[in-house]
């Protein structure tokens, strides 16, 4: 009995320590990158594949996005964000520039599934997706 337990412990605990992020974290961390305030938000996200690259782990995503309001309406909203607002600092001039020529004149509603590799770095507290 003693055995098992201590097999089970050892088992609990290499587990924990595999040196990798797990799916959960890499997924909640690139919903929590991609979603943008009352625009973007992320329907899913799903990790096909990951390998380390020298102090980093490279996960390879696929994810969905789907935009909660339409182009005109949301580039209308910009005027009247405060030039400190995250969001209206983001999309002003060549962000929502850049934002139209990657997604075109989307509609409330649109999905697109995107793929892409994200990187995070093996921090004292945790994997953290870097920069």
């Amino acid at each position: 009995m003693f055995r098992t337990l201590l097999m089970l412990c050892v088992c609990i605990v290499l587990t924990a320590c595999s040196g990798t992020p797990s799916d959960t974290l890499i997924e909640e961390s690139v919903a929590q990158q991609k979603t943008v305030s009352n625009m973007i938000r992320v329907v899913s996200a799903e990790k096909l594949n990951g390998w380390k690259d020298q102090e980093f782990y490279v996960a390879d995503v696929r994810y969905e996005l789907e935009f909660l309001t339409d182009y005109k309406t949301f580039s209308e909203s910009l005027k009247d964000e405060t030039p400190d607002s995250l969001v209206g600092s983001f999309f002003s001039g060549f962000g929502l520039l850049a934002l139209s020529m990657q997604y075109g004149k989307f509609e409330k509603g649109q999905k697109v599934t995107e793929r892409a590799e994200f990187r995070f770095r093996d921090t004292e507290n945790g994997w953290q997706l870097a920069d």
